[in-house]
């Protein structure tokens, strides 16, 4: 028999863990405790008491128990899952030997996302933002799908480094890594996972190095807008216009997300952007050229709100994943998300003649060394393009 428990820790907080209590084919009793490390606010093997301290019962007398406060759902849901897999798991017994040694073992998105609510909650408003951006690459990498702890070996991990350094810095993938590896220490001293992967030879944390940024060149984007232009094609048509839009004004996602009509005026946006006003708190001003207002005029205006791209879909990761097929569709091999915008936007302005000051303006850069390394870009394929001359003799 497996039984959730519950510890009270200092914080206030309490530990769940599992109480398992078996007997062995030999008649053999054995009792032991496996902690979860996933922590929720109450103790809920307790029954609900009166004022008296007496046991309240339902219509049926039987005892009521606590119930699950709303922010211990998901805790409380993961742990009666490892509960009944342990179950299962005991009863595949030969000569009293465990078959299955990955007890306990977790589903990688479903503890990040519980971790990140539980952060959330205790420090209020403010958001762990490193987590989020953990659980969004993660699951942009395996398409939505989670992932069992005892499932990932050196591959994944280097598959992984792969993928995060197409849109992430050295320092980015870094920290991303290093978050990722606590799970997988906090898993073998638990002995749910009997190797770490991270500690293997063959895995190496990256250093100084620097990924490239996806763009598109302007063909590319033409291949695209093409595609989705074509009769028939089932691309939906605010992501294809938020998208282009994004190309020609180099807006993140998230400012994509909560644009409205009322933001622009003169034919200008002026918002404060998600990220940037985190820092600087200013406003800034996007002048739109040609192309970006023709693209606002395809866009169905809601009858209930202002915002201008209110039917994308309702997750990055869903959004990425479809951008993806479309680009595919398009003729386009390259591993795009919707981040490729912003780095297409700055490297056509360099490339058609906007200097790296008025660039950084419009991207709301806090210093001129993040917009240079797009003029650096530019650059390198100036020179490519050079080496297309053909020789006098």
């Amino acid at each position: 028999m497996i039984s959730l428990r519950f510890k009270k820790l200092k914080s206030g907080k309490y530990s769940v863990y599992l109480d398992i209590y078996h007997k062995d084919q030999s008649g053999t009793k054995s009792r032991t405790y496996d902690f979860l490390s996933i922590y929720v606010s109450d103790d809920y093997s307790k029954f609900v008491t009166d004022s008296d301290g007496n046991v309240k019962k339902d219509r049926k007398g039987l005892p009521v128990r606590k119930k699950i406060r709303k922010e211990d759902v998901r805790a409380m849901e993961l742990a009666d899952k490892i509960r009944v897999e342990r179950e299962l798991q005991l009863g595949q017994m030969i000569n009293g030997t465990y078959l299955n040694k990955r007890k306990g073992a977790f589903s990688l998105i479903e503890k990040m996302k519980i971790d990140f609510q539980q952060i959330k909650e205790k420090d209020g408003e403010k958001k762990n933002w490193a987590l989020a951006g953990l659980i969004r690459s993660f699951s942009d990498f395996t398409g939505g799908q989670d992932i069992r702890i005892d499932k990932v070996d050196v591959d994944f991990l280097n598959s992984f480094k792969k993928f995060l350094f197409q849109f992430n810095k050295s320092g980015t993938v870094n920290a991303k890594l290093t978050r990722l590896k606590k799970y997988f220490t906090i898993a073998e001293k638990q002995k749910i996972i009997s190797e770490n992967p991270f500690d293997d030879y063959e895995f190496k944390m990256p250093k100084n190095q620097n990924g490239e940024k996806v763009y598109l060149t302007l063909e590319e984007i033409k291949a695209m807008k093409e595609y989705g232009d074509h009769p028939g094609t089932q691309i939906n048509n605010h992501l294809k216009c938020a998208f282009l839009f994004a190309c020609f004004t180099g807006l993140r996602v998230g400012d994509i997300r909560r644009l409205k009509w009322t933001d622009i005026s003169d034919n200008q946006i002026s918002i404060k952007m998600q990220k940037t006003s985190r820092t600087t708190g200013r406003i800034v001003r996007i002048p739109l050229s040609n192309q970006a207002l023709k693209i606002l005029e395809g866009v169905e205006k809601s009858k209930y709100h202002e915002i201008i791209f209110f039917n994308l879909q309702k997750t990055d990761g869903g959004t990425n994943r479809a951008l993806r097929s479309w680009a595919e569709l398009a003729g386009i091999s390259k591993y795009i998300s919707f981040h490729t915008s912003r780095h297409t936007f700055a490297t056509l302005g360099l490339t058609y003649g906007m200097d790296v000051y008025s660039m950084q303006e419009l991207l709301g850069h806090s210093k001129i060394s993040m917009t240079q390394h797009y003029a650096k870009i530019v650059s390198s394929k100036l020179k490519e393009e050079m080496t297309k001359l053909p020789e006098l003799d």
